[in-house]
């Protein structure tokens, strides 16, 4: 979009250009990576996630909790009471972001732009799925060949 902008020579707002020059073709990998955590972490801060990132990212800090408590244990085995120390500022730290993200209110996902129209296409797409996972292994006659080539004419679309 800002591209197409950019070559019929219409310039740019202050915040697109600002993004632009963060994130745009000359940027290297690490900046656009830098900036992209940055927006992300923007976003958990401000509590506009949906049901479902804010699931999963319940389930990445558990799985780190899980973990640090495993190499809390092995450093207490290995009397390696620094690193036992870090580990449990770690443990605190991911405690902390699980009770904040467990007190966020998800927020509804925007709509599609396309919405209706990939509706119905998944509700013509989904016998045709069934049609597919039947047939395997077999040949298929001239009206189920029409109704497997409309479906992946479907699945382009």
């Amino acid at each position: 979009k800002m591209d197409a902008k950019l070559m019929l020579g219409t310039p740019l707002s202050d915040d697109e250009n600002a993004f632009y020059d963060a994130v745009g073709g000359a940027a290297s990998i690490n900046t656009k990576s830098d900036c992209l955590k940055k927006l992300m972490q923007q976003q958990v801060e401000e509590g506009s996630l949906t049901r479902h990132e804010i699931d999963r990212l319940l389930a990445q800090v558990c799985e780190k909790i899980d973990s640090l408590d495993e190499d809390i244990d092995a450093a207490l085995q290995k009397s390696q009471e620094k690193k036992v120390a870090k580990l449990n500022m770690q443990k605190e730290k991911a405690e902390t972001r699980k009770k904040m993200l467990e007190g966020l209110t998800a927020v509804v996902p925007q709509k599609l732009k396309h919405e209706p129209q990939i509706l119905k296409l998944k509700k013509m797409l989904k016998p045709l799925l069934k049609l597919e996972a039947s047939s395997k292994g077999r040949l298929l006659s001239v009206k189920e060949t029409k109704q497997m080539t409309e479906m992946e004419e479907m699945q382009e679309e």
